[in-house]
């Protein structure tokens, strides 16, 4: 099964409807990185926390940044972003990789 793609929702004065996408428990979650978007993630399981790692696949110097890792809490949602390009596009290829899949975790893309 291929990675899920997230496709940016378009943040409006007038508000907008949120479209989740499910994670598959098996692959990563991508998105494409403009420095402009705020990833929601939440953890639709009623008691268990699920960790969520935003991969950098960046390095300062040689060294490694390291990767964003959360735990979202049960029934909780999380936003992170904008996510700097500089630090988040995994290997230059304006892609946010973002690790821990999970069946009970959907996401939500918002372009700022």
């Amino acid at each position: 099964m291929a990675d899920v793609t997230l496709t940016a929702q378009t943040a409006a004065a007038a508000g907008v409807l949120l479209t989740w996408t499910p994670g598959d428990g098996t692959n990563d979650v991508l998105f494409a990185n403009t420095g402009h978007e705020v990833l929601l993630v939440k953890n639709s399981h009623a008691s268990d926390a699920k960790t969520v790692t935003i991969l950098t696949g960046g390095t300062v110097n040689g060294i490694a940044i390291a990767d964003v890792a959360q735990s979202v809490a049960a029934a909780a949602i999380y936003a992170y972003g904008p996510l700097p390009k500089y630090i988040f596009d995994g290997a230059g290829t304006d892609t946010v990789t973002v690790d821990g899949p999970s069946t009970s975790l959907v996401f939500a893309l918002l372009k700022v």
